[in-house]
């Protein structure tokens, strides 16, 4: 897929059930605004949003029930991709947002943007114009009376450069093989 493509409605989006798909893209932006939002410490990993408790300074989580004196942070990454056709506006979350990040996480972030923002600002530059494989999940959603389609990535990793222009050279050679052997036997009159 490309990342111009991400933008159209999936196939199946009709019958509300998403679509995947891999594209290998650069990170052209990540928006810093609203970049992570405060989740549950507890031991389940339950990752709910928690809020400011009412009596005591700390943090509820609505879904454990349970008041706790400090949070975590969890990334939620609105990140542009571009790619030879275009671009894609995708959302990344957790683990995946962190691998955009280049491996800070998202309280180490909260901790820059208060101490250093020279810094905070490298964080979220640090992987800009590299390029990463994405798998995606498309899904058509209507919102304030129009259609638009969600891109979230599913997965991602960085791209091997090296091992990836091996690739490249290692395919061509095939082809290039492949084609003297038709040519050979177009030379020697068998079709």
């Amino acid at each position: 897929a490309t990342a111009a493509a991400t933008t159209e409605a999936p196939a199946a989006a009709a019958a509300a059930v998403p679509e995947y798909v891999s594209l290998v893209a650069r990170v052209g932006f990540i928006q810093r605004e609203n970049s992570w939002y405060p989740v549950c410490p507890g031991k389940d990993n339950c990752n709910a949003k928690v809020v400011r408790a009412e009596e005591g300074g700390g943090w509820h989580c609505n879904r454990c029930g349970q008041d706790f004196a400090s949070k975590t942070n969890r990334f939620v990454l609105q990140t542009t991709l571009q790619d030879e056709s275009g671009s894609a506006r995708v959302t990344a979350f957790g683990d995946q947002a962190e691998v955009l990040m280049g491996g800070v996480s998202a309280d180490e972030v909260e901790e820059l943007q208060g101490k250093d923002v020279d810094k905070f600002d490298l964080a979220y530059q640090a992987t800009q114009e590299k390029r990463f494989r994405f798998v995606l999940r498309l899904k058509k959603e209507e919102y304030q009376e129009q259609t638009r389609v969600k891109a979230i990535v599913v997965r991602v990793e960085r791209v091997d450069e090296e091992a990836e222009a091996k690739r490249v050279e290692e395919s061509k050679a095939a082809l290039r093989e492949e084609l003297e052997k038709q040519q050979s036997r177009l030379d020697g009159g068998g079709v």
